[in-house]
């Protein structure tokens, strides 16, 4: 990213997560390689009980709990809290890692076209398409929500995998940043394909957030990537 007096600066990643944070270490690990030109400088839980945050903690990075207290706030009231607490870092770039809430319209347009999701399902160029041809010539349905792991399954497609994207207000249908083909062996459980899938997730995330960030440095009306 490029500073006030034209100098090259690292961005700044805030991180949302829910869970064990294993896409969170894979960033750690990005930035402290090189392979992310960023510092993630804010990770955020909805769960105290996250153990993304004792990552965090491990390496040094400020976290802090935000629990929706739905029987005292609204969704948007939510919101307006966690967009205050995120924009007080000044992000480049929100990253949502197994973040388990769904955000609304007055998030998004805290940070426009700043928030981006990892998915563990391949999702379609076109996000009005309900199909995603595979490499057997076969057309898989696009599983979209929390259990897109179990409906691949379910389905008998034989590729699932996972994808980066930006966030909008339709759930899992923003512009596709980076995907990843992973395919279905014969026996598989859920478990041991999501085994799989977050691989192929620790391994595209720093990629799709290292070329989206470039992306955002390109000239006015260059492609977005």
């Amino acid at each position: 990213m490029e500073g006030s007096r034209g100098v090259t600066r690292k961005a700044g990643l805030v991180v949302l997560l829910s869970g064990k944070g294993s896409n969170l270490q894979a960033l750690i690990e990005g930035c402290r390689a090189g392979r992310l030109f960023a510092d993630i400088v804010l990770v955020v839980s909805n769960r105290p009980d996250a153990e993304g945050l004792i990552k965090a903690q491990i390496a040094g990075i400020p976290h802090r709990v935000l629990t929706f207290r739905k029987s005292l706030q609204s969704r948007e009231e939510y919101d307006q809290d966690l967009a205050r607490l995120v924009g007080s870092v000044q992000p480049d770039l929100v990253i949502l890692a197994g973040f388990m809430q769904i955000l609304t319209s007055f998030f998004l347009n805290s940070f426009p076209e700043r928030v981006i999701n990892l998915h563990p399902a391949l999702l379609p160029e076109d996000p009005e398409s309900d199909g995603i041809v595979l490499p057997d010539g076969t057309v898989s349905p696009v599983f979209r929500g929390a259990h897109a792991i179990r409906l691949a399954l379910d389905a008998g497609v034989s590729h699932a995998g996972c994808t980066v994207h930006l966030v909008t207000e339709k759930v899992d249908c923003g512009q596709v940043i980076a995907s990843s083909l992973v395919r279905i062996k014969p026996g598989d459980t859920e478990d041991s394909l999501r085994e799989r899938i977050q691989k192929e997730e620790h391994r595209i995330l720093p990629m799709a957030v290292q070329t989206f960030l470039q992306s955002l440095s390109q000239p006015a009306g260059a492609p977005r990537l």
